[in-house]
């Protein structure tokens, strides 16, 4: 399985949209247009908006602690599946 991380206003997603399958783990959406599709919002591993104002010490005990809570089977198995629905259209996970 092979899993990409970006950023939404990066520029190959727009240049090769068909081949990504993109998934947000953010809040929010950006108010910018994309030019590409957000195919899911994966919010359960978003940052809390708190962690945002955190300088990087603290935001990685705090996010840490977050994914921690969650576990990692559930998210190998939220992770897995967003890799199956990518590969159902034939794009690659980002």
């Amino acid at each position: 399985m092979a899993i990409w991380t970006s950023r939404y206003s990066n520029k190959e997603l727009v240049e090769n949209k068909d081949k990504y399958y993109c998934v947000g783990i953010s809040l929010g959406t950006p108010k910018f247009p994309l030019g590409y599709t957000v195919e899911q919002q994966c919010y359960s591993l978003a940052p809390k908006g708190y962690m945002l104002r955190m300088n990087l010490e603290d935001f990685k005990k705090a996010y840490y602690e977050k994914l921690n809570g969650i576990g990692k089977d559930r998210i190998i198995n939220m992770v897995m599946k967003m890799e199956r629905d990518a590969a159902a259209q034939g794009k690659d996970l980002v």
